[in-house]
């Protein structure tokens, strides 16, 4: 009876309201929110930092969008990064096919920081695979010097393998 009451009814318990009202007023809320603004706009400036990532201008949201660069495109760059352990979306994912640059978008609210840093690297390296496996089009993008960059970063940390093992499983 009192799962049916509240599936139709739609309310929130008493004992739920009552918690997360001492939560709020004993000031907890308050704390969590500011430590974890802390936390968020630290991962946030270590995406934007990457020196060959584009971001997209953003000031609020858990997710970053950058600019992918030239001519590549995300469909040739998600099985590339996901083989090592990288995901991410494309905003084809989130909305309608559109003329314009690709994009990737980057979600951190689950991630630390090193990994983060991690994922990055290995990004680059798929990021360089790609353009591997898109000959004519790396020529181009070669000549404009968006991949010595990449290869920059994805050689940054020694390793000097084709893709990246992040820290932790499933990150990104």
């Amino acid at each position: 009876m009192v799962a049916a009451k509240h599936a139709s009814i739609w309310h929130v318990p008493a004992v739920t309201q009552a918690t997360l009202a001492a939560f709020i007023g004993e000031g907890d809320l308050a704390r969590h929110v500011r430590k974890m603004r802390a936390v968020y706009a630290e991962r946030h400036d270590v995406l934007i930092a990457a020196d060959w990532l584009r971001p997209v201008p953003s000031v609020a949201g858990m997710h970053v969008c950058a600019l992918l660069p030239g001519s590549v495109q995300a469909a040739d760059v998600m099985p590339i990064a996901a083989e090592a352990g990288i995901g991410f979306q494309s905003k084809a994912f989130h909305a309608e096919p559109t003329p314009g640059p690709e994009c990737l978008i980057f979600g951190f609210g689950l991630i630390e920081r090193q990994d983060i840093e991690t994922a990055l690297r290995g990004l680059a390296r798929a990021l360089n695979q790609s353009r591997h496996l898109r000959t004519q089009r790396s020529a181009r993008l070669e000549n404009h010097g968006v991949f010595p960059a990449l290869a920059r970063v994805a050689t940054r940390s020694g390793d000097h393998s084709s893709v990246a093992t992040p820290a932790r499983q499933g990150a990104w």
